[in-house]
């Protein structure tokens, strides 16, 4: 350093000081993480009556800044039975399939909820989906039995009536009951109906 006055000597001098520098990723302050702009939350898969078809369910990427890096994670799942298990994001979809069978083994219909954790270091937020499953035996496709016009004679007992074609539900585990009648408005406890062999029996 120059002097400023005369027949003085030009001098040195220092200073020293620390600079630290935070990583940002370790910082929950310092980390921005949400859906991108025109997405308010993931969207959920569209209703599914067990038909087979396959369920899916594309995740949208959160984004992050400073680009830490994102983990997506399943925590719970909750509904009407405790059939289903967390199922984990894979190559950016989740996917099922059910088949009417499956209300059986304890997949019945209902709202099942999806609950997913979005963890940048130590910042996190969370997301949910809904897996709705409808009954199929709400509309089920019903096969009517077919029988050609019969005469019945009182008299004559134990008459059988064999089906063109026989009755049949799809699906075929939808519970269902034959009542017979007589001009629609009476039960006929006198007629047997056995659909297996097809036919109906009147006593």
């Amino acid at each position: 350093m120059k002097s400023d006055k005369n027949n003085f000597p030009d001098f040195v001098t220092s200073e020293s000081f620390d600079v630290f520098f935070e990583d940002p990723c370790l910082s929950e302050e310092y980390i921005s993480l949400s859906l991108p702009m025109g997405y308010r939350e993931e969207p959920s898969p569209a209703p599914n009556s067990y038909d087979g078809s396959l369920i899916t369910f594309n995740y949208v990427d959160y984004e992050v800044y400073p680009p830490c890096g994102v983990e997506t994670t399943c925590v719970s799942v909750s509904g009407p039975s405790d059939a289903l298990d967390c199922r984990e994001i894979v190559d950016g979809k989740v996917t099922w399939m059910f088949k009417p069978e499956d209300v059986q083994k304890g997949v019945i219909p209902g709202d099942y909820i999806y609950t997913y954790e979005v963890k940048s270091g130590p910042k996190k937020e969370y997301f949910k989906i809904k897996l709705t499953l409808v009954d199929p035996c709400l509309t089920p496709d019903v096969t009517a039995p077919l029988t050609t016009p019969m005469e019945y004679t009182i008299t004559d007992y134990d008459q059988t009536v064999y089906l063109d074609r026989k009755y049949s539900i799809s699906p075929s585990s939808c519970p269902w009951k034959y009542r017979g009648t007589k001009d629609l408005d009476e039960d006929l406890s006198y007629v047997e109906f056995n659909n297996e062999e097809g036919y109906f029996k009147i006593n």
